[in-house]
């Protein structure tokens, strides 16, 4: 079995845990009797206050909330004590990268294409569909758009109709993305300015939590476009983290409105994955599978 990482476990962890048993194991399912034996393994102590059965039972209760909150997307069935793996998998790409991005952690030097480069890319598919209309990834390392913070500038202004073009500034030649890593939009058929703009950062990182507000639109727009699109762009943010419902507004005061793993799961199910994240999938899975044995 998968260690349960430090610190003492919580109700999401837990569920973390239980879904990548799931996922490993020959048998394709997880139960409650596999996290109270993990967790009579790691020894923890009632006389400090930690309940073995409520820690289960929150765990369970968790993953029942997910089963809501990915609106069909959720790659597990639940049955009384028991997770069961869903047969395909594909669908559900986007939730199997969150959670094993978010278990794993982000190393921008593996062989592969960067988890994080594979994220932002994954949260443009979600931003797309939750707009109903277009979407761009302009978080650096660019794919589509030019290299050149000015010049990918320009182009998502021709794309968008709006922005008058990039503002030019002694900062903007060592420009990388300036913190705004998706663009999504819908247009009407006039393609005319005043339609929804969405603007996205991400943050795949355990480090997630400090750079809720670092995207605010009104200064990206102040400092880099020559002219205010008629109407103030939305701001998100994206995270492979599944959020604890009593953090949520908090911390989506911060963040405008928030994609957690639930959420991008959503969006994304049945959509095309971007070039390289099942490979990505399949390798992390086999990583993590060959390390527990």
């Amino acid at each position: 079995m998968l260690p349960i990482p430090p610190p003492a476990p919580d109700p999401i962890i837990l569920a973390d845990w239980l879904e990548l048993q799931a996922l490993l194991a020959d048998d394709t399912n997880a139960s409650f009797s596999d996290l109270r034996r993990e967790l009579a393994r790691m020894g923890i102590p009632k006389d400090e206050g930690i309940d073995e059965e409520i820690l289960v039972d929150d765990a369970f209760s968790e993953l029942e909330d997910r089963l809501t909150a990915c609106g069909g997307s959720y790659p597990f069935s639940i049955d009384g004590s028991l997770l069961q793996t869903q047969e395909n998998l594909t669908p559900s790409w986007a939730y199997i990268f969150c959670l094993l991005l978010s278990w794993r952690g982000v190393d921008r030097s593996e062989a592969m294409r960067p988890p994080t480069e594979l994220f932002e890319e994954a949260a443009a598919v979600a931003a797309k569909e939750y707009v109903a209309g277009e979407s761009l990834k302009f978080g650096f390392p660019r794919g589509t758009l030019p290299r050149n913070f000015t010049k990918a500038l320009r182009k998502v202004c021709q794309e968008l109709g709006e922005g008058g073009g990039p503002r030019e500034r002694p900062s903007s030649r060592n420009a990388k993305d300036a913190g705004l890593d998706i663009i999504a939009w819908k247009s009407f058929p006039d393609k005319r300015q005043a339609k929804v703009i969405f603007f996205g950062q991400c943050a795949a990182g355990g480090n997630w939590e400090e750079k809720l507000s670092e995207l605010q639109p009104s200064v990206f727009i102040d400092t880099h476009l020559l002219e205010a699109p008629i109407v103030d762009p939305l701001r998100g943010f994206f995270t492979p983290f599944r959020l604890r419902k009593i953090d949520w507004y908090e911390r989506a005061k911060q963040a405008g409105i928030l994609f957690d793993r639930c959420r991008i799961a959503h969006c994304a199910y049945g959509q095309d994955p971007p070039p390289g994240l099942l490979k990505w999938n399949e390798g992390t899975r086999e990583e993590l599978k060959n390390s527990s044995e």
